[in-house]
């Protein structure tokens, strides 16, 4: 990646008393301050949308009233938040209960000026959209049904997280090398215990030099035995399905 510091997710299926390793690359000499949170169990919301929609995400989020097909709530992001996310799984919608059904419903971030600043925008409902250290404030979380498979209305759960550096569940903790070196590699590592089953959490490691974010680590643990989901955030301004 661009940038000095290589950062990505970390997954785990394991609930009890674990560790994950993994190796870092720099392009800065000096200290290193890990800003960490979580992890934090999902927050699940069950919704229904009614009709389809068929325009672009970015301007059917935005119109007023709210259109068909669209359904936006407000989301408050407080000051020192590491992560926050808003993920559907197609298992986990109406259509995704009927054998061989899939919905195609999309997710759209956006800021108080109306600015699309995530979103997950693939065929079917498995969607995730991502935002790493986002500033303080209200945002809007717009959910776009594009097919219902010819029902009227589909109903589904969203999972969400704001991940605080005051969040400490599962004992979590998050380490990395005193020092580092310009162009070199180093070891950071995760640890985390007595998770409860039957949940999907999040957590997430700032490693920060002389005050500023270098990068972002996200520890994803499921105790639940998910099937894994291809997960495709994307950062910016999307526009379309």
């Amino acid at each position: 990646m661009a940038g000095p510091w290589e950062c990505g997710a970390v997954k785990s299926r394991l609930p009890g008393i674990a560790r994950r390793f993994f190796t870092i690359g720099t392009g800065f000499a000096g200290s290193i301050v890990v800003e960490k949170g979580g992890l934090q169990a999902a927050t699940r919301t069950t919704e229904t949308v009614t009709g389809n929609n068929t325009g672009a995400a970015a301007t059917v989020c935005t119109a007023s009233p709210t259109p068909t097909g669209v359904r936006v709530r407000t989301v408050s992001i407080p000051a020192n938040t590491l992560v926050a996310r808003f993920q559907l799984f197609n298992a986990e919608t109406t259509g995704g209960q009927i054998q061989g059904g899939e919905d195609d419903i999309d997710i759209l971030v956006l800021n108080s000026s109306n600015v699309a600043v995530a979103g997950s925008l693939n065929g079917g409902s498995n969607e995730t959209a991502t935002m790493i250290r986002p500033a303080a404030g209200n945002y809007k979380v717009c959910t776009i049904s594009y097919d219902t498979q010819k029902r009227s209305s589909t109903t589904y759960t969203m999972s969400s997280w704001v991940v605080t550096t005051s969040d400490t569940g599962g004992n979590f903790k998050a380490l990395a090398p005193a020092t580092t070196y310009t162009g070199g590699t180093a070891s950071a590592g995760m640890s985390w215990s007595g998770l409860a089953a039957g949940q999907r959490y999040l957590g997430a490691a700032s490693f920060l030099v002389n005050g500023t974010p270098q990068g972002t680590t996200l520890m994803e643990v499921r105790t639940n035995d998910p099937v894994p989901v291809s997960v495709n955030s994307k950062i910016g301004s999307p526009a379309g399905d």
